[in-house]
């Protein structure tokens, strides 16, 4: 397992001069925006489609035809890319993080981008539509895998904006939802939802692969 991330590692670190310099580009919009908002939804959103990229070098080379020659199975390769994932998004989590902290010592005045509850929910968004698109991956290959992927986190957004409206209309508005549900209780129900449906997307992702020629 700790071999097979540190190859992702090692692959990517390819693109390190490009992470340095989109890191760069995002930290001057911000501050030409006064704004850290964008930015931390590029770096989530960046993070979270990582395993995308790692998927697609290892198709290039066949890499998963490759290593199942070596005692290594299927499964420990699936866990390798949501371990992977995990990270990715973490990271991305920081960059984001780091960028706010960045421009709140800034001199000018800049806007703050979420709270709390509102960042846990775009990263809710993220995982759900990767927890579709990464068994997807793994069955149809990486392209089909990201026009899913951007279609889930469409579908998701949909649904919530959605759920809103009809929730307006019959009279469960937002801030009867924060009466009912507690800023801690609605992180606790997010992180839960993350769980679980990363815990369903990995039994799918091994289901749909098991009888897949490689």
């Amino acid at each position: 397992m700790k071999g097979l991330i540190l190859k992702d590692f090692y692959q990517l670190k390819s693109f390190g001069k490009q992470y340095g310099l989109i890191f760069g580009a995002m930290l001057i919009y911000a501050l030409i925006m006064r704004s850290a908002s964008f930015a931390v939804i590029y770096f989530v959103l960046m993070g979270s489609t990582v395993v995308l990229s790692s998927m697609t070098l290892d198709e290039s080379v066949s890499f998963i035809k490759f290593a199942l020659t070596m005692p290594i199975n299927l499964r420990t390769i699936i866990r390798s890319k949501y371990l992977l994932f995990f990270i990715t998004i973490g990271i991305g989590i920081g960059a984001g993080a780091l960028i706010e902290l960045l421009l709140l010592l800034a001199p000018a005045r800049i806007e703050s981008f979420f709270g709390r509850e509102e960042f846990v929910a775009m990263v809710t968004v993220f995982i759900l539509a990767d927890a579709v698109s990464i068994p997807a991956m793994f069955k149809l290959g990486v392209e089909k895998a990201r026009y899913i992927n951007i279609g889930s986190m469409l579908l998701v957004a949909g649904l919530v904006v959605l759920s809103v409206t009809i929730g307006d209309k019959v009279g469960l508005s937002i801030n009867r939802l924060e009466e009912i549900f507690s800023g801690n209780e609605f992180v606790g129900l997010c992180i839960l939802i993350s769980v679980v449906s990363m815990a369903i997307s990995y039994w799918v992702a091994v289901r749909v692969t098991e009888n897949k020629e490689w």
